[in-house]
């Protein structure tokens, strides 16, 4: 959020040792000098000071924000959150498609169950960089024009897709996938698409770990540029 005062809280996590076989420590557990996780309020807004106090215990964190006007001015709300995400990170930092070849992509999200192993609910999104969007309507409808009129009819690159998934106990993946939109339009370079995720009841969660990028790589190396 940008802001004032609004309010974020940054998590960190500690690095475990290594043990050798014969149980020597081999290398000291420390403290990442880097957040691991970043909680925004997804209702946030200027001087609501969210993060001014914060409670953990275990898995559950709970946070003040004592300037949020949702019941009156300046009543304040308490936001409770598992940050069991923790334990989560993107298969790859960057998911390939090649358009043509692909019709969509699939994206993997892995979970460390030596950090957290129970049910964890996660909501996934992506949103547009370079590449262009369009909603499951409109990406139906154009799935129903011929390829070559796709370009001037305004079909964009991908469907524009969100959702919750629960990644359950013992369980260390999950995924979801990303249709891609197949045309005649020369591109010269690749696109993008931003895929973050969040929890639900929260913004989007900003994390080394927690954030991955779509790539389209185009096909159409003889046609024009649309």
């Amino acid at each position: 959020m940008t802001s004032i005062n609004s309010g974020a809280v940054y998590l960190f996590t500690k690095s475990k040792y290594i043990e050798s076989e014969n149980g020597t420590i081999l290398k000291q557990q420390y403290w990442q000098n880097i957040e691991s996780a970043r909680i925004q309020a997804p209702d946030g807004y200027a001087y609501d000071n969210f993060g001014e106090s914060i409670s953990l215990s275990n898995f559950n964190i709970m946070i003040g924000s004592p300037g949020q006007d949702g019941i009156a001015e300046n009543a304040g709300s308490v936001y409770g959150f598992n940050v069991g995400f923790l334990s989560l990170s993107f298969q790859k930092v960057e998911f390939p498609v090649f358009e043509g070849v692909h019709t969509y992509a699939a994206v993997t999200i892995l979970r460390d169950p030596s950090i957290y192993n129970g049910d964890l609910a996660i909501n996934y999104a992506t949103s547009d960089l370079s590449a262009q969007g369009v909603d499951f309507y409109k990406f139906e409808e154009c799935l129903g024009l011929p390829v070559s009129e796709r370009g001037i009819s305004g079909c964009g690159d991908y469907e524009l897709t969100q959702g919750t998934m629960t990644i359950l106990s013992n369980a260390y993946s999950s995924g979801f996938t990303v249709r891609i939109m197949n045309d005649l339009c020369k591109e010269d370079f690749s696109k993008y698409i931003q895929v973050t995720i969040s929890i639900p009841g929260s913004g989007v969660i900003i994390g080394n770990d927690l954030t991955a990028l779509i790539r389209i790589d185009d096909d159409d190396y003889n046609e024009k540029l649309c």
